[in-house]
This record gives C-alpha cells, sequence and structure tokens, in this order.
C-alpha cells in the first residue's frame, strides 16, 4: 500500500503527463470531439508527423512503423506548405472514397506510363521497410519523389513490378493476391540507391515498395469492436483516438497505418491504479 505523500507524488506527475500531452496532441491526433486531426494544410501536417517522430500503427500487434520523408520530398512538401498552395497540397480521401470498406483504387489515379505513377498530391511512391534501424519496432514506411527528381526514389525494378501490380489489378481485373506476384521483397535497394539512403538505413534492409494514398475512416469502423484484431489505437487512452475519423496511409494491396502515439499512455494508467480501477 503506497502513503499518501506518495500517491499525491505520482498524481501530480501522472495529471502533469496527461496535461503535457494534452497540449501537444491536438496538432496530430486532433482534438477531442472534432472530425478530423488533419488540418487543411496537409503538407505541413505530413512534415509535422515525421519532425514530431509519430509513428503509423499497421494491422495486429507490433506492427508499428517509423514514419520517413526522402530529404527530396520533404523540400517539395516544405515548399507547398509555406504557400498553402491548392496546386500541389497532398489529398486526403474522405469517406465516401470507401469501396467496400477500404480505399478504392480504381478512383485513385493510375499510372500514365511504366516510369510514372505517383505525383505525391493524389497518390505517393513509398517502400515498406524492415530490419530499419534506430526506429522503435525495426520497421518504417519510407515515401519519396519521382526517382528523376529524387536519389532515393524507386528504381527501375521497383517501377516496373509495380506497374505491373497496377494493371493486373485495375485493367486485368486480377485479385491483389493474384497481381501480388509481381512483386517482391528486395535486400538490394540500400545497395542500388547507395548515397544518403544508405547512410540512413544501412545496407542490410529489406524493401518492399508500394503505392501509398492518404485515405479517411471513421474511428468507430477501426477500434477493437469495429475491426477485431487490428490493435490500430493500442496506444491511445482508453484504446481510442480522440476524433471521430482518423487518416490512413494505405498501400495499393490495401495494409494501412495510422498515426499513433508511440507507447501507451502511462499516465492514464497510472490515473487508474491510483483509483484502485482494473488496467
Amino acid at each position: 500500500m503506497i502513503n499518501l505523500s506518495t500517491w499525491l507524488c505520482a498524481l501530480a506527475a501522472a495529471l502533469g503527463m496527461q496535461n503535457s500531452s494534452a497540449e501537444s496532441a491536438p496538432s496530430i491526433f486532433g482534438r477531442e470531439g472534432a472530425a478530423s486531426p488533419v488540418p487543411s494544410n496537409v503538407a505541413q501536417y505530413l512534415l509535422y508527423l515525421e519532425a514530431q517522430d509519430v509513428y503509423l500503427h499497421y494491422y495486429g500487434d507490433g506492427q508499428i512503423f517509423s514514419l520517413a520523408l526522402s530529404p527530396a520530398l520533404k523540400q517539395h512538401l516544405q515548399s507547398v506548405a509555406s504557400t498553402s498552395s491548392k496546386a500541389g497540397m497532398p489529398l486526403v480521401y474522405g469517406i465516401s472514397h470507401l469501396s467496400g470498406g477500404v480505399c478504392d483504387w480504381s478512383k485513385v489515379p493510375g499510372w500514365s506510363n511504366s516510369s510514372s505513377g505517383a505525383d505525391a498530391k493524389h497518390v505517393f511512391y513509398g517502400r515498406e521497410i524492415r530490419q530499419a534501424p534506430n526506429t522503435a519496432y525495426g520497421n518504417a514506411i519510407h515515401l519519396s519523389l519521382d526517382p528523376m527528381a529524387d536519389q532515393e526514389g524507386w528504381t527501375d525494378e521497383e517501377l516496373h513490378e509495380n506497374f505491373l501490380f497496377w494493371k493486373a489489378i485495375q485493367k486485368d481485373g486480377q485479385t491483389v493476391g493474384a497481381a501480388d506476384r509481381f512483386r517482391q521483397f528486395r535486400d538490394d535497394i540500400a545497395g542500388k540507391l547507395d548515397g544518403t539512403f544508405k547512410q540512413r538505413w544501412g545496407a542490410a534492409v529489406t524493401t518492399k515498395a508500394h503505392r501509398f494514398a492518404l485515405q479517411m475512416y471513421t474511428s468507430a469502423s477501426q477500434n477493437d469492436a469495429g475491426n477485431p484484431g487490428a490493435l490500430f489505437f493500442e496506444m491511445f487512452p482508453e484504446r481510442a483516438p480522440p476524433t471521430t475519423e482518423v487518416v490512413f496511409f494505405e498501400a495499393e494491396d490495401g495494409c494501412k497505418g495510422t498515426p499513433t502515439p508511440n507507447a501507451k499512455d502511462s499516465a492514464s494508467l497510472m490515473l487508474r491504479h491510483l483509483r484502485g480501477s482494473p488496467l
């Protein structure tokens, strides 16, 4: 049993952590009861996510990824954010864009040719990185620009396999599972790109290239009751985000992750303990 002095110190610390969290949370996770955490300046929001080391929680236990922007993409987003230009502002697809409960990729701009599949507005070039150093969970989602404008952009092989993947689904009517035969995890991307990519990630990472879109979902559809086993919100206090809708970084194969606190809310757990409530 803890004495009164210890109880008060612990309570003060817990409340302090909650207040600090409340002051910093709105810019990333949104205000309690708000519809969306994403501001109109989406470019600045993406920059904030990376700068504040916010992770993305994908489906399942431990599937938590650091968000990483290539230097060229970061510079591009900084330029867009500084002018709030609608011309280059990344698009967040709303709830009405869902089809069958997932992002409707048939309505996302496709490939204009076999070497041009993303524009950093409607859709992003990205990579899933495994064995990622200097990350809390060993995983990262890396976004970049077109390879002609970005030394960390996709290789010719990544472009080719994802063009075939898209074509098989959107033109030939194949399922995602069948079309995924064209793509593969790669152990040689750091060696091929070298430069800043290899400096940041080292030579031992395994990667898989994906196109990503920013897609909104209702929080209720993705919580423990709406999507059992997903655990998307397990790091939030009470296992629920503050907003009624949340944004996901959704890959073309349907895998999706949403911004999450990096660790379970210790202040909330402490307060429950002090109140004698079950964890």
